[in-house]
């Protein structure tokens, strides 16, 4: 076997095929482009010192390396302990920070971050090249943008002080998950619909929807919605597979997606799991013995790490960090033995918009839990009905712990459905979020938060959806069409995954409402599944070109824009708002003339393109303009770049 058909089988097994990987360089690409090297939102403080703990060997705290004079969300103290959360995403990171430390020691490590950038331009155009099949011309222009750009790099670039690589690594991770997610999109709107409407489906989720903005900043959203998103392109597979053995695999493994997601988030996790449970068992449900064995033995094999790191913070397998007292900083919650957290800060640890937020499901009333009786074995458990009585005192308990779990998460859905009475608390979430006096006091007075269609214009497209589910329902619901049963799940989740949400919004420190990141990126597949969309993206040139004129000549509108008018940085971002506005109601214009008069494609492609091209300038100016701390860029010349944009807002 060669080296290239080594290669090819590793790309086609882990993207799909040559579109997949090529869709991964193209969100890997654009999301350096934003990348800062540094704290964007003081919750990833937490996350970072964790990561450090983790590998000097233990859970809890001991070190901190990145410690502001306060304690930073996320903090839990139990036993005289302090423990951060995410432990998940951080078990994960590790190989990269020993990498990237590794690196450290041989090359400067953001020379090597540059030309690792330069080599993914590369590679891009190659790929991009074979694809349209300009193999020699897209080789050249790859090569010479290529050396250009990292012969710019070098006199530009600065050293990263070592006291960094722990976040570092956390940030490549949260990339390359997000460059992935991109691609299991691809795989799943190329099984479900079409490989051209899959890449557009993954580009759009890369470049046109929040999840690129948070792609860099290591918070959990782009790991939870790629993980869902695995989940999702499972459980399809389980339904469209050929062979019993394939099916079952797959159903096994979108159930251990979940429980995996668990162990960075099992709010957003259990959000999942009910969706995919709700549509799986009653359409399908597990006829015999193995099949029931296979699915709550991978469930459980891959939820032991999370288990297991319940037990050892909390000593209850149920309990998750999260769900443990907060830290607020008070030196009396340690143990006389414990060490106080150093306050001395890491350089450069200032944040964008204060995230004291309220919690994401751990700072919000605690879940009852059940004492853990998993100790109680004592000198009377040697007896036959000591033990059983033990053994069912601690069956009870768990099932308590968890009914407590389930009804936790049930209370958020249910005050997620009382918030829908309230119109001006769903105007502010979902269309115009402008200044809200309660919001922005917790944003140092300024008004950085965007609605759900300022973030997403392309969402709009979904108000076309109950028509074309209208027109689907023929499928008989106890057995469906795997794409019927796909569309379900989806649907479900949705609006789980919302209504749970809900009851926070709109909140400060949201920017393009990072809660909903994961739903964002799932209704990226609902959006390509509306008919009207699949016929606008037929039109592919009018679509290219409507999104390159509008990021290239728009973008530099805008900024002038901005200059000329002398707009404060949050002034320009709420500008930025309107503009999106404006290109959904455009996306609702072209749906109702489609409604009403007939197929318009090319109009949609120019809608659909201005809507993507609106919230891809988001990404990249919300970076360099509206939102500039947070760190140094990682690449020097986006650094140089920012710079020279910083002065044009005041």
């Amino acid at each position: 076997m060669t080296a290239t058909t080594a290669w090819a089988r590793v790309r086609d097994a882990a993207f799909g095929d040559r579109r997949g990987w090529a869709v991964f360089l193209a969100a890997a690409v654009a999301f350096g482009l934003t990348w800062r090297l540094g704290f964007f939102i003081n919750d990833t403080v937490t996350v970072a010192n964790t990561l450090v703990n983790v590998a000097d060997g233990h859970l809890d705290l001991a070190a901190f390396p990145y410690q502001p004079h306060t304690a930073t969300p996320g903090m839990h103290v139990v036993d005289g302990r302090l423990y951060g959360r995410n432990y998940g995403q951080v078990v994960l990171s590790l190989p990269a920070l020993g990498a990237l430390a590794l690196l450290d020691s041989v090359v400067s490590l953001r020379v090597a971050l540059a030309a690792a950038w330069c080599l993914g331009v590369l590679a891009l155009c190659h790929e991009t090249g074979v694809l349209l099949d300009e193999p020699v011309a897209f080789d050249r222009l790859g090569a010479l943008a290529a050396v250009a750009l990292f012969a710019v790099t070098l006199p530009l670039a600065t050293t990263i002080d070592p006291l960094w690589t722990a976040q570092t690594a956390l940030q490549l991770v949260s990339l390359l998950a997000a460059a992935f997610g991109a691609t299991v999109l691809y795989r799943l709107v190329a099984a479900v619909e079409s490989p051209r409407v899959g890449v557009a489906a993954g580009l759009a989720l890369a470049l046109a929807t929040p999840f690129g903005f948070w792609a860099t900043i290591p918070k959990r959203h782009a790991l939870v919605a790629t993980g869902t998103l695995l989940g999702l392109y499972c459980f399809y597979r389980s339904r469209a597979a050929e062979t019993p053995e394939d099916r079952l695999r797959f159903r096994v493994a979108a159930y251990a997606a979940g429980a995996l997601l668990a162990w960075t988030h099992p709010f957003e996790a259990l959000a999942y799991c009910i969706a995919l449970a709700a549509v799986d068992l009653p359409t399908r449900p597990p006829t015999d013995a193995r099949t029931l064995g296979a699915l709550a033995g991978g469930f459980l094999l891959a939820l032991l790490p999370f288990l297991a790191t319940n037990v050892l913070v909390a000593g209850n397998a149920l309990t998750p960090p999260r769900l443990t007292p907060d830290f607020d900083g008070d030196p009396s919650a340690f143990a006389a033995n414990a060490t106080t957290p150093d306050a001395t800060t890491a350089p450069d640890a200032s944040t964008a918009p204060d995230a004291t937020t309220a919690p994401d499901a751990s700072t919000a009333p605690d879940a009852t839990t059940a004492p853990d009786t998993a100790s109680a074995s004592d000198t009377s458990a040697s007896s036959v009905s000591g033990t059983t009585k033990t053994a069912a005192s601690s069956v009870s308990a768990s099932a308590g712990t968890l009914y407590a779990r389930v009804a936790f998460f049930a209370s958020y859905v249910a005050a997620g459905v009382h918030v829908l009475s309230d119109p001006d608390r769903l105007y502010h979430t979902f269309v115009r979020s402008g200044w809200i006096a309660g919001v922005a006091s917790e944003d140092q007075n300024r008004a950085v938060s965007l609605s759900v269609l300022e973030s997403m214009p392309l969402a709009t497209a979904l108000l076309a959806l109950p028509l074309a589910a209208n027109r689907r329902l023929p499928d008989s619901w106890r057995d469906p069409s795997p794409v019927r049963a796909l569309d379900a799940v989806v649907a479900v989740y949705l609006v789980l995954f919302t209504l749970a949400y809900l009851p926070r919004l709109p909140l400060h420190a949201m920017v393009n409402l990072r809660y909903l990141v994961p739903a964002f990126a799932v209704a990226t597949y609902a959006v390509v599944r509306v008919p009207a969309v699949v016929r606008a993206l037929d039109e592919t040139q009018v679509l290219a070109w409507t999104y390159a004129a509008t990021v290239l000549v728009g973008g530099q509108l805008l900024v002038v824009a901005i200059a000329l008018a002398g707009l404060w940085t949050v002034e320009a971002l709420q500008l930025h708002a309107l503009v999106s506005l404006a290109a959904a109601a455009g996306v609702v214009a072209w749906l109702v003339l489609e409604t009403a008069v007939g197929p318009r494609p090319r109009l949609g492609a120019l809608a659909l393109g201005l809507a993507a091209a609106v919230t891809t300038l988001f990404c990249l100016l919300g970076a360099w303009l509206y939102l500039p701390s947070g760190g140094d860029f990682a690449l020097p010349t986006v650094r140089w770049l920012a710079d020279h944009l910083a002065p044009l807002g005041r």
